[in-house]
């Protein structure tokens, strides 16, 4: 988000594009995630205060998986894509920089 996407969004409005789609949908895999730990924390703690827990780990770990599931898919096939048909070396380099500050294990 910080390196790939305002490159992306010189040559793509972020409301028009899979730079916009992304962005919602990581909002949604944060809630997805959000709600599935705290249901994890509860099934394992075996709190007998919510007795559809078992089913609501089942319900949140199913669509969180099939969220990021077609998150992946659509950064493989549109969003990275998209990125290499419009994006320079220079910007390309750039974005790499980005990504080896923000995790420096990564390759430069």
């Amino acid at each position: 988000m910080k390196a790939l996407f305002p490159e992306m969004e010189l040559f793509i409005p972020r409301d028009s594009g899979p730079v916009g789609v992304k962005l919602a949908e990581h909002e949604d895999l944060r809630s997805a995630s959000e709600k599935l730990q705290a249901t994890i924390v509860a099934y394992l703690r075996g709190d007998p205060v919510e007795p559809g827990t078992r089913r609501s780990l089942e319900e949140y770990g199913t669509y969180f998986v099939q969220l990021l599931r077609g998150h992946i898919d659509k950064e493989d096939n549109t969003l990275f894509m998209t990125a290499d048909m419009h994006l320079d070396e220079i910007q390309r380099a750039k974005i790499m920089r980005i990504f080896h500050k923000i995790d420096p294990r990564s390759r430069p």
